[in-house]
């Protein structure tokens, strides 16, 4: 029997932002950024907001696009 464990990989693009997903048991999804473009903020955000369509989709596969709300709940109550 073969197997290979624990593979680290690197890469590198061109490009300011990068949304990396990492399958396994469990799926890791990184956020890659040139901090001299982008503020941690607006990264943290777009996270969240990452993170809420994933769960709406989750929860409702057949969930049609133009239904997700892409606005978390804490920023609803700050608008």
């Amino acid at each position: 029997e073969f197997k290979v464990d624990q593979v680290e990989n690197r890469e590198q693009t061109n490009y300011d932002f990068n949304i990396i997903i990492i399958p396994g048991n469990t799926c890791n999804v990184k956020f890659v950024y040139n901090g001299l473009v982008y503020n941690r903020d607006l990264i943290v955000r777009t996270a969240l907001h990452f993170e809420q369509i994933i769960r709406q989709v989750m929860e409702n596969p057949t969930l049609a696009v133009n239904d997700i709300d892409i606005i978390t709940a804490a920023e609803k109550e700050q608008v």
